[in-house]
C-alpha cells in the first residue's frame, strides 16, 4: 500500500508540473503579446502612420520575430559557449574535416602534442616568464 502512495504522489507532482508549466507559458505569451501590442500602438501610428494592432497581431509579430531572428532553438555550442570546451576542441574548429576523415580527433591531437605541442608550450611559458621579469 505504501508503494502505491509514492506512485500516486509522483504522478500528482508530474501533473502539477505540467499544469504549472502550461500556465507559466500562457502567461508569458500573454505578457509578450500585450507588450508588443502596447509598444506598437504607442509608437508606430505616430512615427510611421501605421494602424493600431490587436493582441493576436502583437503575438503574431513576436512569433514571427522569433522565427526570423531567434532561430528554432538550434545552438552552435562551439561558437556561443567556446569558454566551456577544453582547448583541444578549439583546435579542431580550425582543422579541415577532410584531413580527419579516417582518424579520430583525440589520436590526431595526441600525436600533435607529442610531436610539437609540448615543445611549443614550453617555449611559450619561457617567453611569458621573460616578459613578466621585464615588467618588474
Amino acid at each position: 500500500m505504501e508503494n502505491n502512495n509514492k506512485h500516486t504522489y509522483g504522478f500528482i507532482r508530474v501533473l502539477g508540473g505540467i499544469i504549472i508549466g502550461t500556465f507559466v507559458a500562457a502567461l508569458f505569451a500573454l505578457v509578450i503579446g500585450v507588450l508588443i501590442m502596447a509598444l506598437w500602438n504607442w509608437l508606430m501610428p505616430e512615427l510611421f502612420g501605421l494602424g493600431v494592432i490587436t493582441y493576436w497581431q502583437g503575438f503574431g509579430i513576436a512569433l514571427l520575430a522569433r522565427l526570423l531572428f531567434g532561430g528554432m532553438g538550434h545552438k552552435d555550442h562551439y561558437e556561443k559557449k567556446d569558454y566551456m570546451h577544453p582547448p583541444k576542441h578549439k583546435f579542431v574548429k580550425h582543422m579541415h574535416r577532410d584531413a580527419m576523415k579516417n582518424r579520430r580527433f583525440d589520436d590526431v591531437y595526441e600525436k600533435w602534442w607529442e610531436d610539437e605541442g609540448a615543445e611549443r608550450f614550453e617555449k611559450y611559458m619561457k617567453k611569458e616568464a621573460e616578459k613578466e621579469q621585464e615588467d618588474k
